[in-house]
């Protein structure tokens, strides 16, 4: 591992601040636990550490367990992953600590652990689709950035790291040590899709890509045709204003459970070219006492539906039978007219940045075909 002198943009991003560790509250799940240990591990609070990785929360959070192996803490841990280099779906981490993960074996000198998990999410990183596997409620913008940049120039794509660096300072201590590490891992060939977790990207001169059909409460997928960007896509339930309703939960065969509704399960088939991107979705088990829409969470300046206009963080909202919602020069399509509802959004803090929820109630049961057009 490279320990020579970082490169300034980096110094002046990760500043060492004053943090302290504060009172430390009961770790509510493996992420909250893992966020402890890692501010623990940072300040070099060794006591504090090693009550905390007592907490049964910290088993089987890979991210926690390479800090118990940095820390010199016994473990029997090891490192579990798929062909294509991911944890399993039970304990997979979001985007975020998927890369805090990659930089953490490599410094435990486990290279070819983090050259398999850098791969995949590679793709992603360069492409700024960080937003898979994201929870609305956990999803932090600036540690996301953060976490890709470091991990990008690890890769040895120094250029599009510092691109990736959000405007304002960073203190965490945990963020300062990763970056001093200089970690080296190299390049590495993209990986583009994984059959374990129904992981695909495609990418194409004018449009990009990804789903999934694994996590828990994540969406199904994300995407960017042209200038019109949708960070996250899936299934939600009723009311579209609770974000709590949204995701998806296990995949089977192909498919995967709505988080609404666990005897719904729904299937997605995309086509992607320069000119639009097209998603087969299809829907079993769904009931009229739980119905299922297909909710697209858009980043866009403006939409028009029949002749009217909506804007962002307006109370005007739309409801009924249509074919077509345009977002500037892009448009959202189905094959035949569908119930949908439109919802202005806030934009940036809250729903990954979205200004609008597009949202196509779903059949019972049947195909609805959806055609993202350029």
């Amino acid at each position: 591992m490279d320990h020579t002198l970082v490169s300034s943009p980096w110094v002046e991003h990760f500043q060492l601040g004053s943090a302290r560790a504060g009172s430390l509250q009961p770790p509510s799940t493996p992420l909250d636990h893992y966020r402890q240990a890692r501010a623990l591990f940072a300040l070099g609070l060794k006591n504090e550490l090693r009550l905390l990785f007592c907490h049964p929360l910290g088993k089987g959070f890979q991210p926690t367990e390479a800090l118990m192996r940095l820390s010199g803490f016994p473990t029997r841990a090891i490192i579990r992953q798929n062909a294509s280099g991911l944890a399993p779906i039970s304990d997979f981490p979001r985007l975020a600590e998927g890369c805090q993960l990659a930089l953490l074996w490599a410094i435990l000198g486990e290279k070819q652990a983090a050259e398999k998990l850098a791969a995949i999410l590679l793709p992603l990183l360069t492409t700024r689709l960080l937003t898979i596997w994201s929870i609305e409620s956990e999803y932090n913008e600036l540690e996301t950035r953060r976490s890709a940049a470091l991990l990008l120039r690890a890769l040895g794509r120094e250029k599009e790291a510092i691109d990736l660096l959000p405007n304002a300072p960073c203190q965490d201590p945990f963020f300062t040590y990763l970056m001093q590490q200089n970690v080296q891992i190299g390049a590495v060939e993209p990986l583009f899709s994984d059959p374990d977790y129904g992981y695909q990207f495609h990418q194409s001169r004018q449009a990009v890509f990804a789903s999934t059909l694994s996590g828990k409460n994540n969406g199904a997928g994300l995407c960017r045709i042209g200038s019109l960007q949708i960070p996250a896509f899936g299934p939600q339930g009723a009311p579209l204003s609770d974000a709590a309703q949204f995701g998806i939960e296990r995949g089977e065969n192909g498919w995967f459970c709505t988080k609404a509704n666990k005897e719904t399960w729904c299937h997605l088939q995309a086509t992607c070219s320069d000119k639009s991107i097209q998603l087969d979705w299809q829907t079993i088990g769904s009931n009229q006492d739980k119905p299922i829409a297909l909710s697209f969470y858009i980043i866009a300046d403006v939409c028009r539906i029949e002749g009217r206009t909506f804007k962002p963080k307006s109370l005007q909202r739309f409801s009924g039978l249509i074919k077509r919602a345009e977002f500037g020069p892009h448009s959202i399509e189905t094959d035949h007219p569908v119930k949908a509802e439109l919802i202005p959004l806030a934009g940036e803090g809250c729903f990954w940045g979205a200004s609008f929820l597009l949202a196509f109630w779903l059949p019972l049961s049947g195909l609805t075909v959806i055609r993202l057009q350029n």
